[in-house]
């Protein structure tokens, strides 16, 4: 689809002027005057430009920027190959073992009180039949992959230990000769020594969940039975495998669950105050409250002083200050900016037939099976939304209903297609799911968010480019 306007964005700093040029996935650098008169020709239907600005537009047309290109049709590149995908590539299945749980965490999708959308914990366990099926599942439908994973979720799959330990016999007589890897996300509150002996042995990866300190900590995460707080229990725990099982700790990562609403400093003293996490590898994300009665909202002082932190993030890079000086959120942002400046320039002119980023290939990557066998794209996904169920063990994948989520650009396909964010659209099935049915206000309600976030990636990567050639080089 051609519109007669370039399918550019257009940025600038203190400076210079600049032009993200969506189908080269490019930045470039543009003089002042070529700036303006495509700011004039993408708001305006009649510009006049001078001739020596028109010299400048043509020079860039012939280097391939500026392209008036639109995709015509948007359709996810792995639609025609789906059935294969799903027959033959599936990587990894995330059991639910048990929908039961010994916390109920505040912020939690399953909360009893927190929303109405999802799910609550129940009673309910996979049996050792389904948990047999759906490993048989993932060795038929993973023929074309030298490698596969098993991850094990609740609730708290810690209750359901010796399901896991059958799980994980079984799946070696299954995948005899095919590398087999093995996670599980928990509390941390049941390990003991024969679990994390047994974890060493089979070589299990572990994801320990903790908040923050302790009164951050146990302001949502406390235990069903009493409300009290768990964080002393899941410290003396991650305190105890450093002591006596240092080798163990290289197989957990921490997964931090921030709320914003809190003070910047006071989540982050606790990587301070204990000296295991220097030992750990941590995650961090704040709340997701798609599914929650109450919407995540940040603190002055955590706007502020996450800014900061970013600032230390460009001193270690620039070799200023030291990557031990740098929280986890900070490592993980520079790496996902990392990588889509890696992608700049690097990528083929859009093609007619394309679809956002986003969505992944429902089921391929991460299939969730929960306790009663059926199927959902991810652990993530609304488990009482008909239109997030793709499949089950006795029936195997619905494919038209995974090919519906693989091409969510459909329910917004004539905004998509204008789109300056197109390429870098993050924009996941989940988000658009309204208890059932795929909703394209929901999906134009995230629009804005992802195109402020790129731009501000753009911008950053902007920054980085003059800090090397402007200042490191002067």
């Amino acid at each position: 689809m051609e519109t007669g306007m370039p399918f550019v964005y257009l940025l600038h700093t203190i400076n210079g002027k600049y032009v993200y040029d969506v189908n080269r996935n490019d930045i470039i650098l543009v003089d002042e005057d070529v700036y303006h008169a495509l700011r004039k020709m993408t708001t305006e239907e009649a510009v006049i430009i001078e001739p020596y600005t028109q010299k400048k537009l043509a020079r860039l047309n012939e280097m391939g920027y500026l392209s008036t290109h639109r995709v015509r049709e948007i359709k996810h590149p792995a639609t025609d190959y789906l059935e294969e995908y799903l027959d033959r590539k599936v990587s990894k299945i995330t059991l639910q073992v048990t929908q039961g749980c010994n916390l109920r965490c505040s912020y939690c999708i399953y909360s009893d009180l927190n929303n109405e959308k999802q799910r609550t914990h129940s009673s309910k366990r996979m049996n050792l039949e389904t948990a047999r099926k759906a490993v048989d599942f993932l060795a038929e439908h993973s023929i074309d992959n030298e490698e596969v994973n098993i991850s094990f979720y609740g609730g708290e799959p810690l209750l359901e230990i010796e399901l896991i330990q059958n799980v994980i016999s079984y799946s070696k007589l299954v995948f005899e000769g095919k590398k087999v890897t093995y996670n599980l996300t928990s509390n941390a509150t049941l390990l003991s020594d024969e679990i994390i002996e047994y974890f060493m042995k089979e070589n299990v990866r572990v994801m320990v969940s903790i908040d923050g300190p302790e009164e951050i900590h146990d302001q949502n995460r406390r235990y069903a039975v009493d409300g009290s707080g768990t964080f002393h229990t899941v410290m003396r725990n991650l305190n105890y495998i450093k002591e006596k099982y240092p080798e163990f700790l290289k197989q957990v990562d921490i997964n931090m669950v921030i709320d914003p609403q809190n003070q910047f400093d006071h989540i982050n003293s606790v990587f301070k105050d204990y000296d295991v996490f220097s030992k750990i590898d941590i995650r961090s994300a704040i709340i997701d409250d798609i599914y929650s009665f109450e919407k995540t909202t940040y603190s002055d002082d955590y706007s502020t002083k996450m800014q900061y932190q970013f600032f230390l993030g460009y001193l270690n890079q620039y070799g200023r200050i030291s990557s031990e000086s740098l929280i986890p959120m900070v490592i993980e942002e520079r790496e996902r900016i990392k990588l889509i400046r890696d992608s700049l320039d690097r990528t083929e002119s859009l093609s007619d037939c394309t679809a956002p980023g986003g969505p992944c290939i429902p089921g391929q990557q991460r299939l969730f099976v929960d306790v009663e066998g059926t199927f959902f794209p991810c652990e993530r996904v609304n488990e009482k939304s008909d239109c997030m169920n793709i499949g089950n063990l006795e029936e195997g994948f619905y494919y038209e209903k995974a090919e519906k989520l693989l091409n969510i650009g459909h329910l917004t396909k004539d905004e998509c297609r204008n789109c300056w964010a197109f390429r870098h659209c993050n924009i996941c099935a989940k988000y658009t799911d309204d208890v059932g049915t795929l909703s394209k206000d929901l999906k134009l309600s995230q629009c804005e968010n992802v195109r402020s976030s790129l731009r501000e990636t753009l911008l950053d990567i902007i920054m980085q480019r003059e800090v090397e050639d402007i200042y490191l080089n002067h």
